[in-house]
Protein backbone atom coordinates (compact mmCIF):
# COMPACT_ATOMS: atom_id res chain seq x y z
CA UNK A 1 0.00 0.00 0.00
CA UNK A 2 2.98 2.82 0.74
CA UNK A 3 4.59 1.40 -2.35
CA UNK A 4 1.34 2.45 -4.13
CA UNK A 5 1.37 5.75 -2.62
CA UNK A 6 4.46 6.99 -3.21
CA UNK A 7 4.17 6.15 -6.60
CA UNK A 8 1.12 7.73 -7.29
CA UNK A 9 2.44 10.55 -5.15
CA UNK A 10 5.42 10.72 -7.64
CA UNK A 11 3.43 10.73 -10.52
CA UNK A 12 0.82 13.11 -9.51
CA UNK A 13 3.68 15.52 -8.57
CA UNK A 14 5.31 15.15 -12.16
CA UNK A 15 1.65 15.55 -13.72
CA UNK A 16 0.68 18.82 -11.19
CA UNK A 17 3.57 20.48 -9.12
CA UNK A 18 1.34 19.60 -6.26
CA UNK A 19 2.41 17.75 -2.91
CA UNK A 20 -1.10 18.49 -1.90
CA UNK A 21 -2.88 15.56 -3.70
CA UNK A 22 -0.02 13.22 -2.03
CA UNK A 23 -0.81 14.60 1.81
CA UNK A 24 -3.96 13.14 0.88
CA UNK A 25 -3.14 9.79 -0.06
CA UNK A 26 -0.57 8.88 2.52
CA UNK A 27 -2.76 9.94 5.37
CA UNK A 28 -5.95 7.82 3.86
CA UNK A 29 -2.74 4.97 3.71
CA UNK A 30 -1.88 5.42 7.10
CA UNK A 31 -5.63 5.32 8.37
CA UNK A 32 -5.43 1.84 6.40
CA UNK A 33 -2.90 0.60 8.20
CA UNK A 34 -4.25 1.73 12.08
CA UNK A 35 -6.89 0.28 11.49
CA UNK A 36 -5.55 -2.91 10.31
CA UNK A 37 -3.43 -2.87 12.93
CA UNK A 38 -6.25 -2.32 15.71
CA UNK A 39 -7.81 -5.42 14.86
CA UNK A 40 -4.52 -7.73 15.66
CA UNK A 41 -4.11 -9.83 18.91
CA UNK A 42 -1.13 -11.83 19.71
CA UNK A 43 -2.08 -14.01 22.50
CA UNK A 44 0.84 -15.98 24.04
CA UNK A 45 -0.77 -18.92 26.57
CA UNK A 46 1.67 -21.36 28.48
CA UNK A 47 1.20 -23.43 31.90
CA UNK A 48 3.85 -22.40 34.77
CA UNK A 49 6.60 -23.69 34.72
CA UNK A 50 7.98 -26.27 36.89
CA UNK A 51 6.47 -26.61 40.51
CA UNK A 52 7.71 -27.61 43.65
CA UNK A 53 6.34 -31.37 44.48
CA UNK A 54 4.98 -29.94 47.78
CA UNK A 55 2.66 -27.61 49.50
CA UNK A 56 -1.26 -26.52 48.33
CA UNK A 57 0.13 -23.65 46.29
CA UNK A 58 4.19 -24.28 45.85
CA UNK A 59 6.51 -22.42 44.54
CA UNK A 60 8.84 -22.65 41.50
CA UNK A 61 11.93 -25.23 41.29
CA UNK A 62 14.91 -23.79 40.42
CA UNK A 63 14.17 -25.30 36.92
CA UNK A 64 11.10 -23.63 36.79
CA UNK A 65 12.88 -20.24 37.64
CA UNK A 66 15.49 -20.63 34.62
CA UNK A 67 11.98 -21.88 32.39
CA UNK A 68 10.26 -18.60 33.33
CA UNK A 69 13.30 -16.64 32.69
CA UNK A 70 13.68 -18.50 29.40
CA UNK A 71 10.21 -17.89 28.27
CA UNK A 72 10.48 -14.10 29.07
CA UNK A 73 13.77 -14.16 26.34
CA UNK A 74 11.68 -16.29 23.51
CA UNK A 75 8.66 -14.24 23.17
CA UNK A 76 10.38 -11.01 22.61
CA UNK A 77 7.96 -8.62 21.80
CA UNK A 78 8.75 -4.80 21.50
CA UNK A 79 6.00 -4.56 23.59
CA UNK A 80 2.90 -6.34 25.98
CA UNK A 81 0.12 -4.77 26.43
CA UNK A 82 -1.43 -6.83 29.44
CA UNK A 83 -0.28 -10.08 31.68
CA UNK A 84 -2.73 -12.18 32.93
CA UNK A 85 -2.22 -15.25 35.34
CA UNK A 86 -4.37 -17.48 38.32
CA UNK A 87 -3.23 -16.39 41.43
CA UNK A 88 -1.25 -19.02 42.61
CA UNK A 89 2.40 -18.77 43.37
CA UNK A 90 4.06 -21.15 40.47
CA UNK A 91 1.79 -18.76 37.77
CA UNK A 92 2.95 -15.28 39.12
CA UNK A 93 6.70 -16.42 39.70
CA UNK A 94 6.05 -17.87 35.53
CA UNK A 95 4.79 -14.40 34.32
CA UNK A 96 6.99 -12.10 36.93
CA UNK A 97 9.83 -11.66 33.97
CA UNK A 98 7.25 -10.40 31.68
CA UNK A 99 6.00 -7.81 34.72
CA UNK A 100 9.72 -6.94 34.88
CA UNK A 101 10.81 -6.62 31.70
CA UNK A 102 7.50 -4.75 30.24
CA UNK A 103 6.84 -2.81 33.79
CA UNK A 104 3.29 -4.10 33.46
CA UNK A 105 1.05 -5.45 36.27
CA UNK A 106 -0.32 -8.62 36.55
CA UNK A 107 -4.14 -8.85 36.25
CA UNK A 108 -5.74 -11.95 37.53
CA UNK A 109 -8.44 -14.63 35.87
CA UNK A 110 -10.92 -16.85 37.88
CA UNK A 111 -10.01 -20.06 36.31
CA UNK A 112 -13.64 -21.51 37.27
CA UNK A 113 -14.86 -19.14 34.70
CA UNK A 114 -12.95 -19.64 31.63
CA UNK A 115 -15.53 -18.88 29.00
CA UNK A 116 -15.48 -15.54 30.11
CA UNK A 117 -12.31 -15.08 30.30
CA UNK A 118 -11.73 -16.06 27.13
CA UNK A 119 -14.63 -13.64 25.73
CA UNK A 120 -12.46 -10.83 27.09
CA UNK A 121 -9.08 -11.93 25.54
CA UNK A 122 -11.26 -12.06 21.94
CA UNK A 123 -12.48 -8.18 22.66
CA UNK A 124 -8.28 -7.41 23.23
CA UNK A 125 -5.92 -5.99 20.84
CA UNK A 126 -2.21 -6.29 21.22
CA UNK A 127 0.14 -8.75 22.59
CA UNK A 128 -1.10 -10.61 25.53
CA UNK A 129 0.59 -13.45 27.73
CA UNK A 130 -1.49 -15.57 29.41
CA UNK A 131 -0.26 -18.23 32.05
CA UNK A 132 -2.39 -20.78 33.25
CA UNK A 133 -2.16 -24.74 34.60
CA UNK A 134 -2.41 -28.06 32.51
CA UNK A 135 -5.89 -28.09 32.36
CA UNK A 136 -6.92 -24.32 32.06
CA UNK A 137 -4.38 -23.19 29.64
CA UNK A 138 -5.66 -25.92 26.88
CA UNK A 139 -9.20 -25.04 27.54
CA UNK A 140 -8.59 -21.22 26.98
CA UNK A 141 -7.04 -22.03 23.58
CA UNK A 142 -9.59 -24.48 22.78
CA UNK A 143 -12.41 -21.71 23.96
CA UNK A 144 -11.00 -18.95 21.95
CA UNK A 145 -10.02 -21.00 18.30
CA UNK A 146 -12.39 -23.40 18.31
CA UNK A 147 -9.55 -26.50 18.13
CA UNK A 148 -9.98 -29.15 20.92
CA UNK A 149 -7.13 -29.45 22.77
CA UNK A 150 -6.56 -31.85 25.63
CA UNK A 151 -5.32 -31.24 28.66
CA UNK A 152 -1.33 -31.28 29.37
CA UNK A 153 0.38 -34.10 31.58
CA UNK A 154 0.52 -33.70 34.73
CA UNK A 155 4.97 -33.19 33.95
CA UNK A 156 4.47 -31.16 30.69
CA UNK A 157 5.75 -27.59 30.79
CA UNK A 158 7.25 -27.46 27.55
CA UNK A 159 4.38 -26.16 25.41
CA UNK A 160 3.74 -22.61 24.39
CA UNK A 161 0.31 -22.07 22.48
CA UNK A 162 0.29 -18.46 19.86
CA UNK A 163 -2.79 -17.55 19.03
CA UNK A 164 -2.63 -14.71 16.32
CA UNK A 165 -6.01 -12.61 15.19
CA UNK A 166 -5.53 -10.76 11.78
CA UNK A 167 -8.59 -9.24 11.07
CA UNK A 168 -11.66 -12.15 11.20
CA UNK A 169 -9.01 -14.97 10.78
CA UNK A 170 -7.21 -16.74 13.43
CA UNK A 171 -4.21 -19.07 13.77
CA UNK A 172 -3.07 -21.21 16.08
CA UNK A 173 0.83 -22.37 16.45
CA UNK A 174 2.24 -24.51 19.13
CA UNK A 175 5.46 -24.98 20.01
CA UNK A 176 7.24 -26.42 22.30
CA UNK A 177 10.38 -24.95 24.69
CA UNK A 178 12.52 -27.61 26.00
CA UNK A 179 14.13 -27.64 29.13
CA UNK A 180 16.55 -24.92 30.15
CA UNK A 181 19.89 -26.56 31.12
CA UNK A 182 22.68 -24.29 32.21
Amino acid sequence: MIQWVRRTCSSLICRYGSTFLCIGALALSSSVTIAQEQDTLTIYLFRHAEKEAIGQDPDLTPAGVERAQTLQKVISEPEVTRLFSTNTRRTTQTIQPFSDEYEKEIEFYDPRDLEAFADTLRSLRGVIIVVGHSNTTPRLVSLITGQEIPDLDETEYDQLFIIQRFGGHIAMTRLRIPPFTP
